[in-house]
């Protein structure tokens, strides 16, 4: 019983502060997420259009290509995994549906570019870099909307 007192008014402490705890995410950390989002998925964006230029240059052996694209890949499926645990307060709903769509895009381009150089289609390369270049700007305008004024 000695040990079930203690207990008890740990716990009851515990539940009186968390009352002045706020419950919902502080509307600059959802931001500076979102904006850390997209900044992360424009930096993979860049890396497979880099990747494309010098294949096309032919200044990057095909493999080594592919081992970055695939770094790329990865990157932004924990891009994506960790976007999507970020809830936005009311009324910030646009954005976060803009920004889970376009890391998808990405996702779904960087996919297509790794395997246009795993099969080492060279005819394909022209065509890809215009889709990241399009997909980049569409990154950089969004970003640009949610840049911080001041």
């Amino acid at each position: 019983m000695k040990r079930v007192v203690p207990a008890v008014v740990l716990v009851l402490l515990g539940v009186w502060i968390s009352r002045f705890v706020p419950q919902t995410p502080h509307p600059n950390g959802y931001a500076e997420r979102t904006r850390l989002a997209i900044e992360q998925t424009l930096g993979e964006v860049a890396t497979a259009g880099l990747v494309l230029r010098n294949l096309q240059d032919e200044t990057l052996p095909w493999a080594y290509a592919s081992v970055t694209l695939r770094s790329s890949s990865a990157s932004l499926a924990t891009t994506a995994g960790s976007y999507a645990e970020v809830f936005p307060p009311s009324g910030s709903e646009d954005p976060a549906t803009r920004t889970r769509a376009l890391i998808g895009q990405a996702e779904d381009a960087v996919t297509a570019t790794r395997l246009v150089v795993s099969r080492q289609d060279r005819g394909r390369l022209p065509a890809m870099m215009t889709e990241l270049h399009d997909l980049t700007g569409r990154l950089q305008t969004l970003d640009d909307e949610l840049e911080p004024a001041g």
